[in-house]
């Protein structure tokens, strides 16, 4: 049986500039990095993990939170440096598959 993590290994929790403590990298990141579950759904109730909570809003996001039928997952969407702070837009996502869009950028970074 696997250890439950909060945190996938890639990331830590720090001081940010943004607001309270935020999500930073302690490793170079690359699009379509998967980072683990932001939110989970529990008896109709959308609940934020460990993670989830430490994520925190820009303007210019590295990363955003893809919808799943019961959890929503972070997925990088740019190169991340490590000690750079992952970030997403606070917004509803709309899955558009479109070659320009976020997740037609994600997947075609992914062959």
């Amino acid at each position: 049986m696997s250890t439950y993590r909060p945190l996938d290994h890639r990331v830590t929790i720090k001081q940010s500039s943004i607001d309270g403590l935020g999500l930073f990298a302690i490793t170079d990141l690359e699009p379509s990095a998967r980072l683990g579950r932001s939110h989970v759904e529990w008896e109709g109730r959308l609940i934020r993990t460990p993670m989830g909570g430490f994520i925190n809003h820009s303007e210019t996001p590295n990363a955003f939170i893809l919808k799943h039928v019961n959890f929503r997952e972070l997925i990088v969407i740019r190169p991340i440096k490590s000690g750079e702070e992952i970030t997403v837009y606070y917004t509803e996502y709309k899955v558009d598959n479109t070659p320009d869009s976020l997740v037609g950028i994600l997947y075609s970074n992914k062959s």
